[in-house]
């Protein structure tokens, strides 16, 4: 059973595409793209959370505990819920004030 992580990230979230093609250039200017593979057009999110230390050790908990490979299920800002996964992760300390930051990566797995 996969497990969900059910924290909101702060609201400077960023998402990008970048979809994976093929590309191939015939010259003169002409090129001929096409998707690599079913799910070609995948997200990434760069994500804050911010909160008091108990809050930030859930959440690396939860991350730390997947370690970069396991996907989990996540809802991002306005969107559906997905697989993901964060290979990596960090932890900013401010006394009793902490931010974690990472990349979520959709996964199709």
């Amino acid at each position: 059973l996969m497990e969900t992580l059910n924290f909101s990230p702060d609201y400077q979230a960023s998402k990008k595409q970048s979809p994976k093609l093929s590309e191939v250039d015939f010259g003169d200017g002409y090129t001929q793209s096409r998707p690599q593979g079913l799910n070609h057009n995948r997200a990434t999110f760069n994500l804050t959370f911010s909160g008091n230390p108990a809050r930030i050790r859930q959440i690396d908990d939860f991350l730390t505990r997947h370690g970069g490979y396991q996907a989990f299920l996540w809802t991002p800002p306005f969107g559906q819920q997905g697989k993901y996964k964060c290979k990596e992760h960090q932890i900013t300390y401010q006394q009793s004030y902490w931010q974690l930051t990472g990349e979520f990566e959709e996964v199709v797995s």
